[in-house]
């Protein structure tokens, strides 16, 4: 019988499929159907395709650049500055992390504190030339007199790290960026990033609408840059804390070598994968954070990176540390701080009575997921930045929400590969002896969150696009600070490690970067409103200083400090004639940071497409286990009635 039913439907089937092959938009339309159902069902188990923007499957340009060579500058700056963030002149940080908020209706808090602490350096670790000089000035001996303004003297700078303006409000601390890298936090910071988009609107006038575009274009790249750190250095594997360790660096030596992230795809999926803008912000944003770069390349060569201690006495010793472009023009020969254009985002330069400085290390406070989501924060960063209408306001209004996109989707990046700590240390009571943070920190192992990348940005090719776009301004921007930079002496006072760093920097500003070589290399991304995005900068500050998670506190300041960096130098002509070294370290960083979360994309392609593969053959297997066994049914019942026939015969 089911013999007799076989023969009558296999050439059904096959009829059915004749037809299908000689009807090809029946085919299409039945085949999209089918895609669409398996996809869903694919994307269930967390098995999907990186929605990679077109600009990104097509190659298209971006600032001039095609986004495919934004890409390969991020791997090649990344090798380079892997090495370079180690060294203690750029991994000593000075930022005011307890300016209390200003605003109302933000009541979001940091659901795990441990995930958003800091470590921050006590007195004694604070290299003494990092103590002696209040202001740490880089200038570009080399620039025309009239650019020897320093960048914190400059119209366009906003003190955003609350360094250089004495002020009431908090303190000062310096904080290791080797102990404090970025990773995920688990706070989301929705209100935060709400404020920076909607409290920063354009008036409309001239090219506002283009340059309003790479603003936000900018931010997303930001935004970008952390989900993606977030999503490589997720999982902590060790659960050791930063907190009492401020007295032996050995403790600290030890334990940073042991630290140990897992990634996660989900959080990758959720805040990157799917949202092609996003990567092509973080590429945006990094090639303007490398032009900023290169162009300061003449006052980075001046820095001298001296330290002696964990907090480098030169560090200490002087309150503001001016690297100066000494070739500049005398008329730029003033601080970059001194002008009205300028934004402390740190905090680092005002006395204040609202909190205080901290040094902070951030090799030990890396990012990663905090569990702090910040959608309070990120509407107001979106909301509350309106642009005001006027020729290319537009575009300008664009490129600023491409930005501030591009910062999102980076940080999503980094969370989603930084999202499960495998081991549970974590830095709280170490104080004391820096043998144990250096003996963790080698140890510090995360697991990425596929969902969360997921969820975050595997299915927004916007926020691809926009991590790209941020990146490429960022790395334009060095690239236009490469005069600068190459004055840079790395001093902070431990000679080995400020040769090692000097080389390193050079190396770095010595290679040939696409986003430095582009036509529009020289074009003011905000030629018309330049002042304006600027002055958004200043209300993201107060913004910054709402979000209760401290770790996203610090690398939302150190992003949005070297972003304002970038855009100081695609406004106009201004020309940024020196440079505070806090403001130097906080580029170098961000432009790494930004580079790894595009790498951290290709990363989680490359894990979807190995999981997906894996969860081919086990299906394929499985079906095939399938059809054995109901074969081998068929096979035993013909079996029996063959028997059955033979004894009824019988």
């Amino acid at each position: 019988m089911k013999i007799y039913l076989i023969s009558y439907v296999v050439p059904i089937l096959v009829y059915l499929l004749y037809i299908l092959l000689n009807n090809q938009k029946g085919l299409s339309k039945y085949n999209n159907y089918i895609n669409s159902k398996l996809n869903d069902v694919l994307l269930f188990f967390n098995i999907y395709e990186i929605k990679f923007p077109n600009s990104y499957n097509n190659n298209e340009q971006i600032l001039g650049l095609h986004i495919r060579d934004i890409e390969e500058d991020s791997r090649v700056a990344y090798e380079i500055l892997k090495e370079l963030t180690q060294k203690n002149y750029f991994r000593i940080f000075k930022v005011n992390l307890h300016v209390p908020c200003k605003l109302q209706k933000i009541s979001e808090k940091c659901n795990e504190k441990t995930k958003c602490s800091v470590c921050e350096c006590t007195e004694d670790e604070i290299p003494y030339n990092f103590r002696t000089n209040e202001v740490e000035i880089i200038h570009d001996q080399y620039a025309q007199e009239d650019l020897k303004k320093t960048f914190i003297a400059s119209k366009l700078y906003k003190d955003i790290l609350g360094t250089y303006v004495p002020s009431d409000e908090g303190f000062l601390s310096y904080v290791d960026l080797i102990y404090n890298s970025p990773s995920y936090t688990a706070y989301e910071g929705k209100s935060i990033w709400n404020r920076i988009y909607l409290e920063n609107c354009f008036q409309n006038g001239e090219n506002a609408c283009k340059e309003m575009n790479n603003f936000y274009k900018i931010i997303s790249g930001m935004q970008s840059s952390i989900a993606a750190l977030a999503s490589e250095y997720y999982y902590l594997k060790n659960d050791f804390v930063f907190g009492d360790m401020h007295t032996d660096n050995t403790i600290k030596n030890h334990y940073i070598k042991k630290i140990d992230y897992d990634y996660n795809l989900s959080f990758f999926k959720e805040k990157i994968a799917l949202y092609p803008d996003r990567i092509e912000n973080l590429y945006f944003t990094f090639a303007i954070l490398l032009r900023a770069l290169c162009r300061l390349k003449p006052l980075f060569s001046q820095c001298k990176c001296n330290s002696e201690d964990e907090i480098p006495y030169n560090f200490r010793t002087n309150e503001v540390e001016i690297i100066h472009d000494q070739y500049a023009q005398e008329d730029l020969k003033k601080t970059f701080i001194a002008s009205k254009l300028y934004k402390d985002i740190l905090g680092t330069y005002v006395p204040s009575d609202e909190g205080f400085l901290s040094y902070v290390d951030l090799i030990y406070n890396s990012p990663s997921y905090t569990a702090y989501e910040g959608k309070s924060i990120w509407n107001r960063i979106y909301l509350e930045n309106c642009f005001q209408n006027g020729e290319n306001a537009c575009k300008e209004m664009n490129n600023f929400y491409k930005i501030i996109s591009g910062m999102q989707s980076s940080i999503a990046a980094l969370a989603s590969e930084y999202y499960y700590l495998k081991n549970d240390f974590v830095f709280g009571d170490m104080h004391t002896d820096n043998t144990i943070k250096n003996h963790y920190i080698k140890k510090i192992d995360y697991d990425y969150n596929l969902s969360f990348f997921k969820e975050k940005i595997a299915l927004y090719p916007d926020r691809i696009e926009n991590l790209y776009f941020t990146f490429a301004i960022l790395l334009r921007a060095l690239c236009r600070l490469k005069p600068l930079f190459s004055q840079c002496k790395c001093n902070s006072g431990i000679k080995e490690n400020d040769k090692d760093a000097f080389k390193l920097l050079n190396e770095f500003l010595g290679k040939q970067y696409h986003s430095c070589s582009s036509e529009e290399f020289l074009e003011p991304i905000f030629p018309t409103h330049g002042k304006e995005i600027l002055s958004k900068f200043m209300n993201i500050t107060s913004i910054l200083d709402c979000v209760p998670c401290i770790k996203c506190k610090l690398h939302g300041k150190l992003k949005t400090t070297a972003l304002q960096i970038a855009l100081v130098e695609g406004v106009g002509d201004e020309h940024i004639g020196s440079l505070e070294r806090n403001e130097a370290t906080a580029l170098i960083n961000a432009i790494y940071h930004f580079a790894d979360s595009i790498l951290i994309i290709k990363k989680f392609e490359e894990r979807l497409k190995l999981k997906k593969t894996l969860f081919i053959f086990y299906l394929v297997s499985l079906i095939l286990f399938i059809l054995l066994l109901l074969l081998s049914i068929i096979f035993i019942n013909m079996r029996t009635l063959r028997k059955k026939k033979k004894k009824c015969k019988l």
